[in-house]
């Protein structure tokens, strides 16, 4: 019976590798997948919407740009995972087929065996913390929890979320506060001190991007959305498993139980102040399938019945990702239209507007650099921080539109007709940076004065004297409830501003008759161009009496 186990598993983890690489091999890259590839081409120590090792996970795709070379690092990863979590139950005398049966159950990390993002790395450090976790509680031996200085470290150069996931499973544990541990953990910040330098030195892009910027408002359907994609990511008999029939009965079980309901809590609570990504609690199916690996009296047959049709219909899902079959998958959809951009654009530079997504798909699809000028009705990117916007300058660029823009022109590509312009004449006004003294500020109805500091934040210099116009606009509770628009008066404003620049500004700001408490970002537009983005978010205070 062991043997029969044995090679069960082993023929589960091979054809889990052979499944994953062939879909990985074929399928085009996805929007998100291309930006991690460019990642991967400009490695750094921190980037606009996440740490960098996923960059690393995507480095392969730099040598020979193909999606199974940007891809190598999901497969490789989910695989050993599988092989890792299997060696953990095996030791744990837990049920080696329920473990198997219910991994590939779970759409979730078939998802993330076939394309690349942060949490591919993020499950696949989370699968080596349990390992030495494991072995650690087994042992009494603190001299393991050595190996937390690398992986703790790796996990938070994965995501974010990764600090929620070391605090449920580390500061919770009592074993956990003992010199050694905590020196390892100490140690492990070290190694992560360069993303923290990269951040101080870059505005804290990226902790802004995440905790200011992107905060919302309570909407039902955000809270629904969540809920019920964990229903379905995670398969919901597990789930019904899960809750019905498991028990922590050792400080093991208790670990995982504190991980799967703390990942789910926090994140449902996260909808609250706007959208939470239903990946963002992938972390938990680990130990969902360890709970129900070692839940006694398990119904392997009821579970086998489940599990059969589940796994067939989630493999025949993978079979239009072969071909561009009749369903016109935007994968395929997309680098049509990029090679037929390319043919049209010829020689010249391309850009796109209020996409990360299309010039890093123009890069990988066509070895060529593309950039992004995105605004007011887009938001902020990576592209923003990158300079690949000095091969538009002084000469013509071909630029299309993210949206059905009249004062564009139309130009067919991939079969339908596309808003697209060339731009003779181009400064970079997106990297035009307005900073105010305080992240909060106090402002009156009426007429006003705000003192700013103006930084150019390109490699090059913006003459503002040159163009025919220059508007600046305050959006206050932008696309939400109570939006206030209002452009304002430039009374103070340098000429020109060489590359990394900054001079102060003051500007006369008229605001309607209303009060209350408003965020807004400062736009920025020449002639016949919309709002580019030129300002974290800022709030306010508007009172009738600002003493």
């Amino acid at each position: 019976m062991a043997m029969i186990l044995r090679n069960s598993s082993r023929l589960s983890v091979l054809s889990w590798l052979v499944a994953s690489m062939l879909v990985a091999g074929i399928f085009p890259l996805t929007d998100d997948e291309a930006l991690y590839y460019v990642y991967g081409l400009h490695l750094d120590w921190g980037f606009h919407d996440h740490p960098p090792m996923v960059a690393l996970f995507t480095a392969l795709g730099n040598i020979f740009r193909t999606e199974l070379a940007v891809r190598l690092g999901a497969v490789l990863s989910s695989t050993a995972a599988l092989w890792i979590g299997s060696v953990i139950v095996k030791e744990r005398k837990g049920n080696l087929m329920a473990f198997h049966l219910g991994w590939w159950m779970i759409p979730l990390l078939h998802l993330y065996s076939i394309i690349i993002t942060p949490d591919v790395p993020l499950l696949f450090f989370t699968m080596l913390l349990w390992l030495v976790l494991h072995r650690w509680q087994q042992s009494d031996n603190d001299r393991l929890s050595l190996w937390l200085i690398p992986i703790l470290a790796a996990l938070m150069y994965s995501k974010y979320h990764a600090a929620l996931l070391i605090f449920l499973s580390l500061m919770l544990w009592r074993r956990f506060w003992k010199p050694l541990p905590i020196i390892a953990a100490l140690l492990a910040l070290v190694l992560f001190f360069p993303h923290l330098w990269w951040q101080y030195t870059h505005d804290f892009d990226t902790f802004r991007y995440h905790f200011v910027d992107r905060g919302g408002i309570f909407e039902w359907e955000n809270l629904l959305a969540f809920v019920g994609a964990q229903v379905v990511l995670f398969h919901p008999y597990l789930w019904v498993l899960l809750f019905h029939r498991a028990k922590a009965r050792d400080a093991w079980q208790q670990l995982h139980w504190r991980v799967v309901v703390g990942l789910l809590l926090f994140f449902t609570l996260m909808t609250l102040r706007g959208r939470a990504e239903a990946h963002w609690a992938a972390a938990a199916a680990f130990s969902l399938l360890f709970l129900i690996s070692e839940m006694p009296g398990l119904n392997m047959r009821q579970l086998r019945r489940w599990a059969v049709p589940t796994i067939a219909v989630l493999l025949l899902i993978r079979v239009p990702l072969f071909f561009d079959s009749p369903l016109k998958l935007h994968a395929f959809k997309e680098r049509e239209l990029m090679l037929d951009l390319h043919e049209k654009a010829e020689d010249a530079p391309v850009c796109f507007m209020n996409s990360y997504q299309r010039p890093s798909l123009y890069r990988f699809h066509t070895g060529k650099v593309a950039h992004s000028i995105n605004n007011m009705w887009g938001g902020l990117s990576q592209y923003q921080l990158w300079h690949f916007d000095t091969a538009l300058v002084n000469q013509p660029f071909l630029w299309m539109a993210s949206y059905d823009k009249p004062d564009f022109d139309t130009l067919t590509l991939a079969g339908k007709l596309r808003r697209v312009k060339w731009i003779e004449s181009y400064q970079p006004l997106a990297k035009t940076w307005l900073v105010f003294d305080d992240d909060q500020i106090h402002l009156k109805p009426g007429k006003q004065l705000i003192e700013v500091t103006v930084e150019n934040r390109s490699l090059v210099t913006i003459n503002y004297d040159s163009l025919s116009r220059f508007d600046v606009t305050l959006f206050f509770n932008h696309k939400y409830p109570g939006e206030i628009i209002t452009d304002v008066r430039r009374i103070h404003w340098p000429s020109t501003l060489e590359g990394g620049a900054s001079a102060r500004a003051t500007f006369e700001l008229e605001l309607p008759d209303t009060t209350g408490s408003f965020w807004f970002k400062v736009g920025g537009r020449q002639r016949g161009w919309p709002h580019t983005i030129n300002s974290h978010r800022i709030f306010a205070e508007i009172t009738a009496d600002t003493e």
